[in-house]
């Protein structure tokens, strides 16, 4: 982030200005724990300190920070504040109270009240820092004139560590562990979708049940009140779209659905989900028990999850809906119809929107909002965006790139949930912005302590953030054993590198995995095809360094764990290298069960160049003219093709010999060319040139069609691994 570095304080993540990190002197940074409760630690003081303004009825907004008076010496009269959500403020010393406060203590006051979530006029409870998550500020000593105040929540205690689903869709049980940031990859129908659903209907439904049933732990709630529906038909919640009861004696299985949470205090929260038994549709909802992780979980105040699914479009025009409203269409997901209400909330809150602001500028530098609504004369919020060229234009005529940047980080700002779902966030996204709004989106995780489960599809994502995430590899219904992996560098490469994530989590119904080196994997497929593979058994890979031993095992240690089934083929092309070199790479690769084929000539597209091959599709063009025209381009281009080979020669032995003699290499290759040139030519360079020529000399002149199947393209090594 442009004007913005990162910066580490006892392991937790702040963002600081480059202005402030040019002030930090490293002999001078000390920090100091200012409490915000009494002597005792019992209760917040009830008329000093952070509630000094409780004395005062015209100013219940004054607050300062009470110090020891031994350390009152490392403050200067007045001195600068940053804190870690990024605000400046002037302090000033008061020696006679032993307190520090900004210049006008109702400013402090404001800040603290508005970062606890309480009304301005009340004092601050022992509850309402609980609920926080904070019952002290750090601040941390840049130099004699700078200081850094924290009070960002500590929201972590009660993080999803753990999460089981049973019977939930496609789910039938999986269980898997959560850390603060987890990237969900499979390919299509792989159940990403119904993990992120069961994650937050869970949630959704303990909230639906508090709300019903304030002091109970089971009810029984009519569909259209649950404040989240996955789905619209209540009977395909189950597992194979079949939804009961719990299992009674004389029942087989179980129907009903199980969500167990558990946080990292170790204290977990069984959520069960059964049809309901009032008529009409309902769902039965119970709850392990209520305590104060299920008061966290389940709070109606403060949503735990919001469930971002990515804009799908915006509604042309919006009237203003109470928050209430608002938040209900959030947390069910349903944002897309209340994306203008969203940002016109958070312009009301002048420090979030501002934070909101600078994010989306750190993606889209020229974006500016413009909101305009009166409460009292107006019935539709109007939202413009400026463009590039500085025109205003209504919001929803904007990209979806933007509107979906806008929608994330307004969740983010407004809500400050505890965990958020983002569903695929990478959709419409340029990968330059995909990278971008990652970092962004790793850099509030760790500053506003959120939990994030990211679905993605983008390998530019999971290259950017696999290192420092948690991998959860879906496939068919079931967690991969990879996920215990994922944390291993040399497989994060690999699935960075490999291509698509889709290409590798969709390996289940395949016989044959064939990895070429080649960018193009077209004539690859035709040769697979000739040599008598069924196409449907094979998934061919584009890998350019695949023929590397050390990869190769990589691979297939990876393909083992996961596709223990799977038959490997790479190629690699056989260019300038020895017979005796090839035979010692073939042994290697067995070892490893990998089958490694390499072209009888310099490449695949040599094959393409055969005579025969060529005869077959244009029984007009004879072996010998054909074998004619190779031989007239074959001295047409000698000086380039003798360059490439001996070039390609030096290359090769350079690898594997200490002394080399160029000049003999040089001399043999050019004295072997006359006789020997179709193993020296590379058929990549030799077939365009070809068809060229070929197709004067038939009879539609038209450009000649060369990858096609023909009987002689049937490859003998290929053959055998069938």
């Amino acid at each position: 982030m442009e004007g913005i570095k990162i910066l580490e304080l006892e392991n937790t993540v702040h963002l600081i200005p480059e202005e402030f990190i040019a002030e930090i002197d490293n002999d001078q940074l000390e920090e100091i724990n200012i409490s915000l409760l009494t002597k005792k630690g019992d209760k917040v003081p009830d008329k000093v300190g952070i509630n000094l303004g409780q004395a005062k009825k015209n100013s219940r907004l004054e607050s300062v920070l009470t110090i020891l008076k031994s350390r009152l010496t490392l403050f200067p009269d007045t001195f600068l504040v940053y804190t870690d959500d990024q605000f400046k403020f002037n302090f000033r010393k008061d020696e006679a109270s032993s307190s520090i406060t900004t210049e006008d203590s109702k400013t402090l006051g404001k800040y603290l009240k508005h970062r606890i979530g309480i009304d301005f006029e009340s004092p601050v409870l022992m509850s309402d820092l609980e609920k926080y998550g904070r019952t002290d500020i750090k601040l941390t000593k840049f130099n004699d004139n700078v200081f850094y105040l924290d009070f960002s929540a500590k929201k972590s205690d009660n993080f999803i560590k753990n999460i089981k689903i049973k019977r939930f869709k496609s789910l039938k049980d999986i269980n898997t562990n959560l850390e603060d940031i987890n990237l969900l990859i499979g390919g299509n129908n792989s159940g990403k979708s119904s993990f992120l659903q069961a994650l937050h209907f869970g949630i959704s439904c303990g909230q639906s049940l508090k709300k019903y049933q304030n002091k109970g732990l089971s009810t029984t709630i009519s569909y259209e009140e649950l404040f989240y529906r996955p789905i619209n038909n209540i009977k395909n919640l189950g597992y194979l779209g079949v939804l009961g009861r719990k299992k009674e004696k004389e029942e087989k299985e179980d129907k009903h659905i199980e969500i167990i949470y558990e946080n990292r205090k170790n204290s977990d929260l069984i959520v069960d989900i059964e049809t309901g038994r009032a008529r009409g549709p309902s769902l039965g909802i119970g709850i392990s028990k209520d305590d104060e992780f299920s008061k966290v979980l389940f709070n109606l105040k403060n949503s735990y999850s919001y469930y971002v699914t990515g804009v799908a479009g915006i509604q042309s025009s919006e009237t203003l809906l109470s928050p209430g409203l608002v938040k209900e269409a959030a947390v069910k997901g349903s944002s897309n119809s209340v994306f203008r209400n969203i940002i016109y909330l958070l312009s009301k809150d002048k420090c979030k929107y501002k934070l909101f602001s600078l994010y989306l500028k750190k993606i889209f530098p020229n974006i500016e909002l413009k909101i305009e609504f009166d409460e009292l004369d107006d019935k539709e919020i109007i939202i413009e965006a400026k463009n590039e060229y500085g025109s205003y234009y209504s919001i929803d005529s904007f990209g979806t790139s933007i509107l979906q940047t806008i929608q994330i980080l307004s969740y983010i700002f407004l809500f400050n949930p505890s965990i958020i779902i983002l569903d695929e966030p990478d959709a419409h996204l340029h990968p330059d912005n995909q990278i971008k709004i990652v970092e962004l989106l790793y850099q509030v995780s760790k500053l506003f302590k959120i939990q994030l489960i990211i679905s993605t599809h983008s390998k530019y994502i999971l290259d950017y953030m696999l290192p420092n995430s948690n991998l959860i590899w879906m496939a068919n219904g079931e967690i991969k054993k990879y996920i215990n992996e994922a944390r291993n560098e040399k497989y994060a490469d690999l699935l960075s590198d490999i291509g698509s994530l889709s290409d590798i989590t969709n390996l289940n119904e395949i016989k044959y995995l064939c990895i070429t080196e080649d960018a193009k994997t077209d004539m690859f497929k035709i040769l697979l095809e000739s040599s008598g593979f069924n196409m449907r058994e094979v998934k061919i890979w584009s890998y350019k360094t695949c023929s590397n031993l050390k990869t190769a095992k990589l691979i297939s240690d990876f393909m083992k764990l996961n596709f223990p089934d799977l038959r490997i083929i790479i190629h690699r092309d056989r260019d300038y290298l020895s017979e005796e070199f090839i035979e010692n790479e073939k042994t290697e690769f067995l070892k490893y069960d990998i089958n490694l084929f390499i072209p009888e000539r310099i490449d695949i597209e040599s094959y393409f160049c055969s005579p025969e091959h060529i005869n077959t599709l244009y029984p007009e063009l004879t072996i010998e003219i054909i074998n004619d025209t190779i031989k007239e381009i074959s001295i047409e281009k000698k000086d380039i093709y003798l360059k490439d080979a001996i070039n390609g020669k030096i290359d090769f032995e350079s690898k594997i010999k200490k002394d080399l003699n160029v000049g003999q290499i040089s001399v043999e290759i050019t004295n072997s060319y006359d006789t020997n040139y179709l193993r020296l030519i590379k058929g990549k360079k030799l077939l365009n040139i070809l068809k060229d020529k070929l197709k004067n000399k038939t009879e539609n002149k038209n450009n000649l069609k060369l990858d096609k199947i023909t009987e002689f393209l049937n490859n003998e090594f290929l053959y055998g691994l069938l």
